[in-house]
């Protein structure tokens, strides 16, 4: 198959983007500080969620390729933290919404959310997959094979990333007397990273940088339509 960007230097590409602009992104936000915004802290471990699933997916591409070829067990680890990472960011997305919007009353809940318990369960499974190979497994030349729960865990992390953006538009609807850029504008970068993810093997670092891009956009964008 012919590829515009050599596959491995793509990947090294888009992963390093999105670590750069991530870093850029959580200095610029420390200066929210002054203002003792409650949701500084939920922001910034997203970013910091996201560059590790970044620095993962570039182990884990490195160790099928070119420079440490067929290391199964270190593009296992990469994977294994790119995943991780992967379904832990989808749990805080939905956190960092609550937690954002809770001064309009939106999230008073103050007792254990049991709607976390699946991607608690998700998150072990995905641990546990070195040994099961469900969600994705490595052959003795490091060559990459989806498992059986790869389509469900996409099925549930999509529901986490959803719940997140009804509960900004939810805020919006109520507290915003402008919206600026449409509440599914700020869902495009995931939708394409997710969409690449999906169905083209090999193309996973396309979804740090979508994640990376759609929430920085959604935090700017609500922050400027109540200031």
């Amino acid at each position: 198959m012919f590829y515009i960007v050599d596959r491995d230097y793509a990947t090294l590409i888009l992963d390093s983007s999105t670590i750069l602009m991530i870093l850029g992104i959580i200095r610029m936000s420390f200066r929210h500080r002054e203002k003792n915004r409650p949701d500084l802290d939920s922001f910034v471990l997203l970013l910091v969620i996201n560059i590790i699933m970044a620095l993962g997916d570039t182990l884990g591409y490195l160790c099928e390729y070119k420079v440490f070829p067929h290391s199964r067990g270190l593009a296992t680890l990469g994977m294994t933290i790119f995943y991780t990472g992967f379904v832990v960011i989808t749990m805080a997305w939905l956190h960092y919404c609550r937690v954002r919007f809770r001064g309009d009353k939106l999230s008073d809940r103050t007792h254990f959310a049991y709607e976390y318990i699946p991607g608690m369960i998700m998150t072990v499974l995905v641990l546990i997959n070195v040994f099961t190979g469900w969600i994705f497994s490595y052959n003795e030349k490091a060559e990459y094979f989806r498992g059986v729960l790869f389509i469900p865990m996409y099925i549930l992390l999509a529901c986490y990333i959803a719940a997140g953006f009804m509960c900004v538009a939810k805020y919006r609807d109520n507290n915003s007397g402008r919206a600026l850029i449409p509440i599914w504008v700020y869902a495009i970068p995931i939708l394409i990273g997710g969409t690449f993810t999906f169905f083209v093997p090999g193309s996973a670092s396309f979804a740090p940088f979508g994640i990376a891009m759609s929430f920085v956009f959604t935090h700017m964008g609500t922050i400027n339509e109540v200031s």
